[in-house]
């Protein structure tokens, strides 16, 4: 059976070049795009085999339906106030808060950062 992985952030470029690579390792791959998103954006991500759902991502019961029977969530979101603070305003300190309660866990997870601003994000 095939993993199924969910990718926020997938009508962006790293976000559409993640969906291709991971298609082309047989995974399965669900994309949260956001209401309104570019329709050629979407048709381009349903046209390489993406399930897309959408969602609005400062929306709790929005994001736990699309993350329903993941494996794996990758995050490529980027944008302005809108996106980074707005809508992912958890991201910074509940990502922290989130990561201690996994230490101590039985889940095992790998976080990668990249980009500016990462360092932010790093456990003290």
């Amino acid at each position: 059976m095939k993993k199924l992985i969910l990718v926020a952030g997938a009508t962006g470029k790293l976000g559409q070049k993640i969906c291709r690579e991971l298609i082309k390792q047989n995974a399965a791959v669900r994309a949260i795009v956001r209401e309104g998103g570019k329709p050629e954006k979407i048709a381009a991500l349903e046209q390489m085999g993406v399930e897309i759902v959408k969602a609005d991502l400062a929306s709790q019961p929005e994001l736990t339906e699309a993350c329903s029977g993941v494996s794996c969530l990758v995050s490529a979101v980027a944008g302005l106030r809108e996106i980074i603070v707005d809508s992912q305003t958890w991201n910074f300190d509940l990502r922290k808060e989130f990561a201690d309660k996994l230490d101590q866990s039985p889940i095992t997870v790998t976080s990668i950062f990249n980009g500016a601003f990462a360092d932010i994000l790093k456990k003290n």
